[in-house]
């Protein structure tokens, strides 16, 4: 998945193969540069602007992109929603092996002014087809430099931030541990409860 973004900001994301040797296809527009693959790597789940010149609120969609064989669609259907979303921070998206989403999304009430959409930021699921978003735990000032969200390789844990504070959440249940480190480091996993 590749990212290409204007002066203004506007991302749009493509899909380039290293195995074919062709153009990449444009998959959509998007606020942020968020993007990852199913398990199945059949679906991208991105985020889509709500309207052309938003930039604050979208639509977190997934896309058939390849059929079972490997082999990309044709011509692409309309992404199908699973949240609506505040983008007004960076939104990082990763798809877990279960079908479930684990996104970060600001966590205003709509209508809601772009002041009151910042600092709301919050760590969700969802699962594709139950249409039902679950908060995980809401986002501190501390947070500030995430995403990234770094997973655990069982899906059990989700590393919060960089630097010298680290908060590492249970997805399942919300419990979390703080750790305090120095020096400065981006956290990786080496299982599941390393």
């Amino acid at each position: 998945i590749l990212d290409s973004h204007d002066r203004s900001a506007k991302h749009s994301l493509f899909l380039a193969s290293l195995q074919i040797q062709a153009k990449p296809v444009p998959i959509g527009a998007s606020p942020c540069a968020a993007a990852s693959w199913t398990a199945d790597s059949r679906k991208i789940v991105f985020v889509q602007p709500l309207a052309e010149s938003s930039t604050e609120l979208g639509t977190l969609v997934s896309l058939n992109v390849r059929n079972a064989d490997g082999s990309l669609i044709g011509k692409f259907d309309k992404p199908s929603p699973l949240a609506f979303v505040g983008t007004h921070n960076s939104i990082d998206i990763h798809c877990l092996n279960d079908g479930r989403v684990l996104f970060n999304s600001a966590a205003a009430q709509l209508p809601a002014t772009s002041a009151e959409l910042k600092g709301t930021e919050v760590l969700f699921t969802v699962k594709p087809g139950d249409q039902v978003v679950r908060k995980i735990i809401p986002l501190t000032a501390s947070d500030a430099s995430f995403p990234p969200i770094t997973v655990s390789t069982g899906e059990t844990w989700a590393a919060l931030g960089t630097g010298d504070h680290i908060r590492v959440v249970n997805i399942a249940t919300g419990a979390e541990e703080q750790i305090q480190l120095d020096p400065v480091f981006h956290p990786s996993w080496k299982n599941d409860d390393e």
